[in-house]
């Protein structure tokens, strides 16, 4: 198998952390029925995808003083959860590893391969310096676009109760500190109304990723950053408190909670989508989520688009 497989690294970084001491090379390899040039292949990608795996006298040795946990995260979820919880060292994606477990499940990983943010981008984040996560539940009611919004804002609304403060929301769904990103949420619906919804998150915990032309941030860069099982638990209950409120009421409630974490409010943006980019001064959301944009030629409703400040005010931010 190829050395970037994730399902032979996701065994190896397991089998490393599990065993919280140096585990011989040779074993390592006989257990992974592969050479010792083979093992260390895989090692060294586990390194290049910033897994600190050390190499000592007794073998090979990979801690982490954060590691992800289901037990912990079950145990910081209520009693009365139904959520299955499920944790990879490495996987594709967290919302295809969630897919593995019935509804409602909530799969963590230390890395992701192929994670994915808004409009396709790739979204990469070193080993253990992440919350990577995916909730996954039966389809809901309503619209999707508006939904994504509430579960942003819910994520964001965590955060500043374990202590994190100055966050905003970039319609519709990337969070904000400080003019620099810090994480953002999608969701991916599968199998029509009688499917399940996916949502995935991700936030930069220990450490942010480089993305190309923007600024990153992560919770360390902000103060000390909490547990993230405790964050994943807080979350995950947090978004299904969400879904039944959003069942329930829709979305005006939510909508009347956007102002004070809205980011663009205010600001001349450019949205761009299927067509060429439409400029404007960002007004907000109405009470089906569309972002109001007052334009030339009067206010108009957006649903979907990625909004950017423009040029000078960015530099500016």
């Amino acid at each position: 198998m190829s050395a970037v497989d994730p399902v032979i690294l996701d065994a190896l970084a397991q089998r490393l952390l599990a065993a919280q001491a140096a585990v011989p090379a040779g074993l390592l390899a006989a257990e992974f029925g592969c050479s010792r040039a083979g093992l260390a292949q895989r090692v060294e990608t586990l390194r290049s995808l910033g897994a600190a795996v050390a190499t000592t006298s007794e073998g090979y040795a990979l801690d982490s003083d954060d590691r992800l946990d289901a037990a912990e995260i079950r145990r910081a979820l209520p009693a009365s959860s139904p959520l299955a919880v499920g944790v990879k060292q490495v996987c594709d994606s967290t919302n295809l590893a969630v897919r593995a477990h019935p509804v409602p499940a909530l799969c963590v990983a230390e890395l992701q391969l192929c994670g994915r943010g808004r409009r396709g981008r790739q979204w990469a984040q070193p080993f253990g310096t992440g919350l990577l996560m995916s909730l996954s539940v039966k389809m809901p009611g309503g619209r999707l676009d508006a939904l994504a919004i509430a579960l942003a804002m819910a994520a964001l609304e965590c955060l500043e109760a374990m202590g994190q403060a100055g966050l905003f929301l970039k319609w519709p769904n990337d969070f904000m500190c400080g003019g620099a990103k810090l994480g953002g949420l999608m969701i991916e619906a599968e199998g029509g109304r009688n499917g399940r919804l996916c949502v995935g998150l991700g936030i930069n915990v220990r450490a942010a990723p480089e993305l190309p032309g923007r600024g990153t941030t992560s919770l360390a860069e902000l103060g000390r950053p909490p547990s993230r099982n405790l964050l994943a638990a807080r979350i995950a209950q947090a978004f299904l408190e969400t879904l039944d409120a959003y069942a329930a009421e829709g979305f005006a409630p939510f909508a009347a909670r956007f102002p004070r974490y809205d980011w663009l409010l205010d600001r001349p943006v450019t949205l761009y989508g299927a067509s060429s980019g439409v400029e404007g001064i960002a007004r907000g959301v109405d009470g089906s989520g569309a972002l109001i944009l007052e334009t030339g030629q009067g206010r108009k409703l957006f649903y979907a688009g990625e909004a950017t400040l423009s040029r000078a005010v960015e530099e500016a931010s």
